[in-house]
């Protein structure tokens, strides 16, 4: 099935919602069947084939005014250089949740999302391409991001994504002050910089199944400085190269 056959729109003009996910849909152009869905809150477009959908960027953001949750999880999307992309400087105001699961994005990709929405609470970039350090401007714009999952550390397929390392996290992750659930697990992550326990919001800190090499009390330490000892809930660091010994962290 084509979705965007010449003169093709759905005349449900008053939708609010369309889940179309999962389905053998090959989707060419945005425009020309989302441009009459103003009303537009939710969109589901789960495994689709949007290889030739090069206008869904700025279909989202200046096309859908209402929308607030996108998930384009597991979908092929189509080759767009996001660092020189004409709308980088723009924004959504509605977009709160964005699922970009497995859809195969690089490093370029930060460009467009640290700018696509300054209302994002929820963000999926688990199981893509991401590697290296993550960049100092990639989530400074998302004041009100709440939750965050960036897994991208792929075992058992073959053509898999290299892990992420936080070169320099403390300025990444400066602006995000409602941050609540942070997922940094099945990276290749050295080690949690104190600035993370400045998140005053945080509650759930995943970061297991990575590298880390400090000592346990030492680390449990950095966090006691800041105000995330009073709100963290849940520390999950299995899996990794921590070493010391309990008891012996009294603070935290």
């Amino acid at each position: 099935m084509q979705i965007s056959e010449a003169g093709f729109h759905i005349s449900l003009e008053d939708l609010q919602s369309i889940n179309i996910g999962l389905n053998a849909i090959r989707v060419r152009k945005f425009d020309q069947w989302l441009s009459y869905h103003n009303k537009l809150t939710s969109l589901s477009l789960q495994g689709l084939d949007l290889r030739e959908a090069t206008d869904w960027l700025q279909v989202v953001i200046t096309g859908l005014p209402s929308l607030r949750e996108l998930d384009l999880s597991s979908s092929a999307p189509p080759k767009i250089n996001y660092r020189s992309h004409s709308l980088v400087n723009s924004s959504s105001s509605s977009l709160t949740h964005l699922h970009l699961s497995l859809c195969g994005l690089s490093n370029s990709a930060y460009h467009c999302l640290s700018h696509i929405s300054k209302s994002l609470v929820y963000l999926d970039l688990s199981n893509n391409q991401l590697q290296g350090p993550t960049p100092d401007y990639a989530f400074r714009n998302m004041t009100s991001l709440a939750s965050l999952t960036s897994l991208n550390y792929i075992t058992g397929i073959s053509k898999c994504s290299l892990p992420i390392t936080l070169v320099r996290p403390k300025y990444a992750f400066s602006n995000v002050t409602s941050l609540m659930d942070l997922d940094l697990s099945k990276n290749q992550i050295t080690g949690i910089p104190k600035s993370f326990g400045d998140m005053c919001c945080l509650k759930t800190l995943k970061i297991h199944d990575n590298i880390l090499t400090a000592k346990l009390p030492e680390l449990f330490l950095n966090f006691s400085a800041g105000c995330a000892k009073k709100s963290l809930q849940s520390f999950m660091l299995q899996n990794n190269m921590l070493s010391g010994s309990l008891p012996g962290v009294t603070e935290f």
